[in-house]
This record gives structure tokens, sequence and C-alpha cells, in this order.
């Protein structure tokens, strides 16, 4: 195995990572997302030199990555605020609550049915009501994340929910308790049991959304192909893909008409890819 790590640039932060190359086409990134994982990339890369059980995600993400064979392909994805798509995804969580209003109706009348709101759990239930007051249910895709208590959930049907930490933080049997659940929006670099996830929630006929940590064309491709495998049919949750500024593929991903095209993973050489840092057999 060979390893290799690696710096990006996205608008509002520096991203930094892991390759691995298990074979002469088996690429994986690991790359622990700061402030939301629960291991850094210093943690990764020991455990990558001197493996032990159980894996951190983001090791799991990568090494399950390089063993897989990820062909280019196509699937869609959501619009991120100014980044149009089938599905619109907007930030709530920072703006003032008539603000959010504002926001959001503004974006009702192309994409009404379509809207994907994430909050970030950051309204309390009597804020999260005024909210609903001037909308349908109808309006909405879903409301990721709305609240700061997840039994509270339940008080805001019918409006359609998305969990995406709280997958992270309480059993899975609970996560299927609000009444208006109507999907799961998971994040592979964060979570390792994903698969699993997925498997459990068709099952029970929640969507599954796959989200992106932020990770180079490596990883999203490897997140499209997951998408592909599982025939998820929801708009994925990549677009932040788009936001960076170069990548570490000698042709970067697509995007056309709402869908994400993923290239072949030739990486290039250059600066962003540092020198080779261990080789294991």
């Amino acid at each position: 195995m060979k390893i290799y790590r690696y710096k990006l640039s996205y608008p509002h932060m520096e991203r930094e990572g892991l390759i691995i190359q298990l074979q002469e086409n088996g690429y994986g990134e690991i790359a622990p997302l700061p402030g939301w994982s629960t291991e850094t990339l210093e943690d990764a890369l020991a455990q990558l030199q001197n493996p032990k059980a159980p894996l951190y995600p983001s090791v799991a993400f990568g090494l399950n990555s390089a063993k897989t064979h990820i062909t280019p392909c196509t699937i869609p994805i959501n619009g991120l605020d100014n980044h149009h798509g089938r599905t619109l995804k907007l930030k709530l969580k920072n703006l003032p609550l008539q603000e959010a209003i504002q926001k959001t109706k503004a974006h009702l009348p192309q994409y009404k049915g379509k809207l994907r709101l994430d909050i970030n759990r950051a309204w309390t239930l009597q804020e999260a009501h005024t909210f609903l007051n001037h909308f349908q249910p109808s309006d909405f895709d879903y409301l990721e994340e709305p609240l700061q208590n997840f039994h509270e959930l339940k008080y805001l049907a019918p409006f359609p929910i998305a969990l995406d930490e709280h997958l992270r933080e309480l059993p899975l049997e609970a996560c299927f308790s609000p009444p208006s659940l109507k999907a799961f929006v998971i994040k592979p670099t964060l979570q390792s049991d994903y698969e699993n996830i997925i498997i459990k929630a068709k099952q029970r006929g929640i969507e599954c959304i796959l989200s992106s940590s932020y990770e180079s064309g490596i990883g999203t491709a490897y997140l499209a192909i997951l998408a592909k495998t599982h025939n998820l049919k929801s708009d994925m949750g990549l677009s932040p893909y788009f936001l960076l500024k170069q990548d570490l593929l000698q042709k970067p991903h697509k995007l056309k008409n709402g869908h994400l095209i993923t290239m072949p993973l030739a990486i290039k050489n250059g600066p962003l890819l540092e020198n080779q840092i261990n080789t294991t057999h």
C-alpha cells in the first residue's frame, strides 16, 4: 500500500488528507473533517501504518474505496445555494429567522416541493413553528435536522424530516422514530456503518442521500459509485465538490443539468500531492 498526503483549497477551508493506493488504479481517500470527525489526520495515518480495530470512519471509507472498482458514472445531485440542480439545498443555520423565511420564499417559485433546508439543529420548537407557519409541507423535499431536541421532531409532522448528525449519535433504531421521517443524510467519511444504514433505511422506505465531507474528486467518485451500487434514486449531496479550487484528478468531474458526471481516477503529479509517506506490503 502506498500512502500520499495532499492539501486542497475550498473557499472557506484548507483541506488535508491522505490518498492510498492498493493496486495500479485502486485509490482511496482518507480525510477526517476537522470539527466533525472523531479522529485527526495524524490518528488516521497512525492507524494505517499500524492497523488496529475498530477502524476510524475515515480510514474505513478510504480502504473501502481502494478495494472498489470505481468506474465513471452519472448521478443526480442537489444544488447548493446558487449552484442549482433538480433540488436545492439552503443552509439556514446562521440566518435570523425572518431572513431564513425570506430566503426560502424567494426560491419557492422555482423549487416548490424540491427545497432541502439544512438547519443543523439550530432551532427551538417554537422557532421552527414560527418558520413553518409561513409554509406548507408540500413546499419542501425535507427539513434537515431542524431542532435542537430530537424528541420534539414528532411535533413538526407532517413536514418531512431528514436526519444527519443524529445518525452518528443515536442508535439506528431510534432514528426511525420521527413520524414524518423521509430521509437519512449519510456522510460516509464520518460514519463507518454507512452501508448498514443504507440497507436498513431502504427496507423501511426511507430515502438515503450520500453527502460530501469536502473530499477531493477521489472520495467524490467513490460516493457516486456507492449511490449507483445501492440504486439510490434521490439527488445526492455532492455539490460541494464544485467549490473545490483545484482537484487531484487530471480531468475533474463535471456538472451537467443537475447531474455529477465522474471522470476516471487518473491522478496528476504536482505540488497538491506531496511525496509518498510510506509503502507497506
